[in-house]
């Protein structure tokens, strides 16, 4: 019985790692079956791993992505049920438990810092119910971390080529919409491309200008026997050619600024840090972007508006326009910075505070009329669409200090794995890179949609860095 016992388990373990649900292994013996996960544990990885899938799978869905983080809290909680009842760790599942992971604690402290931010300036701030909401509900994405660092190498390599093929598929999609008007998301009415998000929700270009390293970096890893060098290197300059078109298509400027520091950074990483063919990559694709951005300007009206509305910069009377109408917001944003420096208005609490600093005339400031027993209200801008000015204005210096001392855990985070860990993490911090990027303009990070996606890539990138140095893409 035993015998058979003993077989039935093998079985399933084989099933398993077929399903590249589990880790491969080529001999099982009595004593590294006593180190295999319990159940409980392969319920917990397996929810994780449908989480983390359908977080990204279904970020276009609006609220439908906080699927995937309720997969991920089942998962933690499952795992941590599991370690707390477990009388005697064996040594294979200590080193399995999160708290035994150098870059997951550090994601984790990351976490915390950014949740003690949120929560100090709750203490007098401008809409105190918003921010409270918005605070603990930010408990949520710790799970991500926690179902992250569950993941085997097969799991993680899984999650990477998921990704890229979805934004494979958004950009097809997309191309698509810009030659018929019609897409996965809908018929595009808008002055833009929107590709899989709808007219609605003009997210395309931020989002896979976010993600492309990820997909840049699954197509680098794409090697056939039939692959020559030269076929590869078509394959994967067509590759970055759609992704550009479709990002210049989508119209968001900020998603040109992210895109153009992912190529840099990409070229960086596929040279080798080589400069001389850093530099002929780099200008290879600037020459390509220019020549695209001529043709498209040529070809489509929609991006010819974009590209004039962009050079009015270089004129004072229509930096404003150029701008998108940012500039009084920014100028409002410093002046609640500096009337309240130590822990700003309060989280998500911008647009109740906006009208008290904002200039007479402010486009920005508007009423909600009165509604059951709310009085109207005036309110402003939802967010100063700056990072640093968001930080500023909401979280005030302590904010600011606490982001600058998370980056610090994960610089570190970076430099003591390694050199396998990070080149299989090297997409994730691209993308947190290209996200936070403070040169640029930006949407609301404190908001559920840019939260998530910076906690989904700050979970995997941890992964990554505790993973085994044998994951193979």
């Amino acid at each position: 019985r035993l015998g058979d016992g003993y077989a039935q388990i093998q079985g399933a373990h084989a099933t398993l790692s077929a399903m590249n649900f589990l880790p491969q292994h080529s001999h099982a013996t009595d004593s590294n079956l006593a180190s295999q996960p319990n159940l409980a544990n392969q319920i917990a990885q397996r929810c994780a791993v449908i989480g983390l899938s359908a977080f990204i799978l279904l970020l276009p869905f609006a609220r439908l992505s906080e699927l995937g983080i309720v997969f991920c809290l089942i998962s933690s909680g499952i795992y941590w049920a599991a370690g707390l009842l477990q009388k005697e760790k064996t040594p294979a599942l200590q080193a399995a438990f999160v708290t035994s992971k150098r870059a997951a604690k550090a994601a984790l402290a990351c976490w915390a810092a950014i949740f003690a931010a949120e929560l100090i300036s709750c203490m007098d701030s401008a809409e105190l119910k918003g921010s409270l909401v918005a605070t603990f509900g930010g408990i949520r994405f710790a799970a991500l971390i926690i179902a992250a660092a569950q993941l085997s190498g097969a799991q993680r390599v899984f999650l990477s080529k998921l990704a890229g093929i979805t934004l494979g598929i958004w950009c097809v999609d997309a191309l698509v919409q810009a030659t018929s008007g019609f897409s996965l998301g809908g018929r595009g009415n808008a002055d833009r491309i929107s590709g899989v998000f709808g007219d609605d929700n003009l997210k395309l270009g931020l989002v896979t200008a976010t993600l492309a390293p990820i997909a840049l970096f699954v197509a680098q890893r794409f090697r056939p026997p039939w692959f020559s060098p030269k076929l590869r290197f078509v394959g994967l300059f067509a590759v970055w050619l759609i992704f550009a078109a479709v990002i210049l298509l989508a119209g968001a400027r900020a998603g040109w600024v992210m895109f153009a520091l992912v190529s840099v950074l990409w070229g960086l990483q596929l040279g080798g840090y080589n400069l001389r063919k850093v530099g002929l990559g780099l200008l290879l694709g600037l020459s390509t972007a220019i020549c695209l951005a001529v043709i498209l300007n040529a070809t489509n009206s929609r991006f010819a508006q974009r590209v004039e509305r962009t050079m009015a910069i270089f004129d004072l009377q229509t930096a404003d326009f150029a701008l998108a109408g940012r500039v009084p917001i920014w100028k409002t944003a410093v002046s609640m910075a500096v009337a309240h420096p130590i822990n700003g208005v309060g989280v998500r609490a911008f647009r109740y505070a906006y009208p008290e600093f904002a200039q007479a005339g402010d486009p920005w400031v508007h009423t909600i009329p009165a509604a059951g027993n709310a009085d109207a209200q005036a309110i402003g801008a939802n967010h100063p669409h700056q990072l640093l000015l968001e930080i500023l204005t909401e979280t005030g210096l302590i904010g600011l200090l606490l982001w600058a001392f998370a980056i610090f855990l994960l610089v570190r985070a970076w430099r003591r794995a390694s050199p396998a860990q990070r080149a299989h993490a090297w997409p994730y911090g691209c993308a947190l890179i290209v996200l936070s990027f403070p040169i640029n303009t930006h949407s609301a990070l404190y908001s559920s949609f840019w939260a998530g996606m910076l906690w989904w890539l700050m979970a995997l990138l941890s992964a990554n860095l505790d993973g085994a140095d044998d994951a193979v893409l």
